[in-house]
């Protein structure tokens, strides 16, 4: 299996005030991937909702990995229809993607859609995004990242990730609005790729 920043599958909440078990939007600030362990994310967050493992075989660019690597990966969701959402008609929720290899956090992403804490960002920016630029280049244009990687979820053996992410239910349509973009760092923290996907399903 080729990694790639997929699309989060978000469960459809009932139509009802909470589901799935409320968890602090900040708890992801903490996360550092390369040094953060599951133990330590399980202590901080909670133990991990329905884990699925699978053998990455090529990183995100396509390539193949010197050696197959196991990735176990988890997602906390929790949403509320009584809090106001960043925008109308949406559900107000927050889905926590986290990725391991072994004991070791190596991708996490955040969405949220409570007023107060949304990670929108506007895609239009993109465009100002370019190759070798820094990292504080990038959010300087583009803000706060809501989610970090680090090999094998980047190319480069030695390069870092981050992404904007934010996946929202419509309450009128029911159709789930997914983008994430993600900016893809060499070893000397250049920006060395960049992809935009936007998915309405």
């Amino acid at each position: 299996m080729q990694l790639r920043p997929f699309y989060q599958v978000a469960p459809t909440p009932p139509a009802t005030t909470e589901y799935g078990k409320n968890f602090s939007a900040q708890s992801a600030a903490s996360l550092v991937p390369g040094k953060t362990t599951k133990s330590e994310v399980i202590q901080s967050i909670g133990e991990l909702r329905n884990p699925e493992i699978f053998t990455a075989k090529k990183d995100t660019a396509g390539k193949d990995l010197p050696n197959p690597i196991v990735i176990e990966y988890a997602n906390y969701y929790y949403s509320d229809k009584a809090p106001k959402a960043a925008e109308e008609n949406m559900r107000a929720a927050r889905v926590l993607s986290v990725h391991f290899a072994g004991p070791m956090l190596v991708h996490y992403r955040l969405s949220s859609t409570f007023a107060g804490e949304s990670t929108d960002f506007d895609e239009n920016k993109v465009g100002k995004i370019s190759k070798g630029m820094s990292e504080a280049e990038v959010v300087a244009v583009m803000g706060t990242p809501s989610g970090r990687s680090i090999h094998p979820y980047t190319s480069d053996v030695d390069g870092t990730g981050i992404s904007y992410y934010r996946v929202s239910m419509n309450n009128v349509t029911n159709k789930f609005h997914t983008k994430i973009f993600t900016v893809y760092f060499d070893a000397k923290k250049k920006v060395s790729d960049f992809d935009l996907k936007v998915n309405v399903k």
